[in-house]
């Protein structure tokens, strides 16, 4: 019931996280007030960059530390 998150990369492109949203996750969460507050901090650099949102899920970057 938790996401599934996988690191996304290809020879000479960019590396992302795929984050697949859990099956029936969306009883317990507000998937929309959650990308909402994901996309104001991204937007503000305070966490990852989000690359995209899909029905299901989002790309996001990966932060090397």
């Amino acid at each position: 019931m938790t996401n599934r998150v996988y690191i996304v990369s290809s020879p000479g492109n960019d590396t992302v996280l795929l984050r697949l949203y859990g099956r029936g996750t969306d009883v317990l969460f507000d998937r929309q007030r959650e990308l909402d507050t994901f996309r104001t901090l991204s937007d503000r650099s305070f966490g990852p960059k989000l690359l995209g949102t899909f029905s299901g899920g989002r790309l996001e970057e990966v932060r090397v530390l």
